[in-house]
């Protein structure tokens, strides 16, 4: 599986650039692109090449939210079938995904908070409320092979 992590390249073209790409901040990254370019700081061909850079990780951080949301359709539906099909594929996952599976988690209620992004991850809280009680849990997801993928799900005490 394929990490989208192009930090490396982008390490070479600039400092600045590469702290707004690492934190997803592609507004500013962009401006800073168009800084460099304009004072031929870098060649067209490297600009280029960090502009596609810029527009994957655009079209990653778009895909965000309708992922979040049609995993917790499937959840709240008591289909754990999408949720197979996109977790980073370790033992620890595939052991948390079949203990998902032994649940009917089509009477619960799943809430998300704030995401925050640090380099190919982002993370967020995720509230599943079943009848009277919320279970807290950090998801941690991965940018690989141009899609997201659940990384990490950790219970929060």
């Amino acid at each position: 599986m394929q990490i989208n992590d192009n930090s490396q390249a982008i390490s070479s073209v600039d400092s600045q650039l590469l702290a707004s790409y690492n934190a997803w901040n592609m507004t500013q990254a962009e401006a800073r692109l168009v800084q460099l370019e304009d004072s031929h700081a870098i060649s067209a061909a490297q600009g280029e090449a960090v502009q596609t850079m810029l527009n994957q990780r655009v079209s990653l951080k778009n895909a965000l939210n309708p992922f979040v949301e049609t995993l917790k359709s499937h959840l709240s539906e008591n289909d754990t079938s999408y949720l197979k099909a996109h977790v980073y594929p370790t033992l620890v996952n595939s052991m948390m995904v079949g203990q998902m599976s032994q649940y009917d988690l089509s009477q619960a209620n799943f809430y998300y908070g704030k995401v925050t992004f640090n380099n190919q991850f982002c993370k967020f809280i995720l509230i599943v409320n079943y009848a009277n009680q919320s279970v807290y849990f950090e998801v941690t997801l991965i940018a690989a092979n141009n899609q997201w993928w659940i990384y990490d799900v950790k219970e929060i005490q």
